[in-house]
């Protein structure tokens, strides 16, 4: 059987994360590409609100190599990891618990033919335009191939407590840094993938995180 092909090519790119899910679900019958913890087993037939979870997942991977999904039959429907191999991803299904299964193979084609990149730009809230940096060259550009990042660091510098560095191992596709960031782009993505009642479960919790950050009871 051939792999499904998730129809990014047709996205507005600034809206692929979210046209992608969309996309998938006429286009892929209830339990293509799902395998199950063992051989005899199948896997159950995805949810809607699982395709769209399991497209959003492997639309990270615009490679147009098949990646598998490891993720939960029960709502919210976590996912573990994305793989590349299908034997790792058994091998995180099985040890994951009951409710995991692994899913795919899916295949997410190359942004116009280029490979996974990471780039420095960022949204200027006063003019609200998209700006990235002025290229340079000799090598010291914020665009980088993904298997080049080792690793992510962004370094907040307090008038009052001076730097403040946050790590992350995998990059992220997005950051957002205010509150009102989350409102317009964030809650918009999470509201297309699981429902307001998740939206709004997010953002109490957000509203928590933010008053202990702050010391407000």
């Amino acid at each position: 059987m051939n792999s499904p092909s998730l129809p990014l090519a047709r996205t507005v790119a600034a809206l692929a994360a979210i046209a992608v899910a969309s996309a998938v679900l006429p286009q892929t019958p209830a339990g293509l590409g799902t395998q199950s913890l063992t051989a005899q087993e199948p896997a159950p037939s995805p949810s809607a609100a699982l395709l769209r979870r399991l497209a959003a997942s492997a639309d990270a991977f615009r490679n147009g190599q098949p990646v598998f999904v490891v993720a939960s039959e029960v709502y919210p429907h976590d996912v573990i990891d994305v793989y590349a191999d299908r034997e790792a991803a058994f091998r995180a299904a099985d040890s994951a618990g009951i409710d995991f299964h692994l899913y795919g193979p899916f295949v997410t084609p190359q942004d116009a033919g280029l490979p996974l990149i990471v780039l420095g730009c960022y949204k200027d809230d006063i003019t609200t335009r998209y700006v990235c940096p002025p290229i340079m060259g000799g090598g010291q550009d914020p665009v980088f191939r993904m298997e080049e990042v080792d690793s992510l660091r962004i370094t907040f510098f307090s008038n009052l407590r001076g730097p403040i560095s946050i790590g992350m191992v995998r990059p992220p596709s997005s950051m957002i840094f205010t509150l009102d960031a989350f409102d317009r782009f964030i809650a918009p993505y999470y509201l297309h993938l699981f429902g307001p009642e998740y939206v709004v479960q997010m953002r109490e919790q957000m509203m928590e995180y933010v008053r202990r950050g702050l010391g407000i009871r």
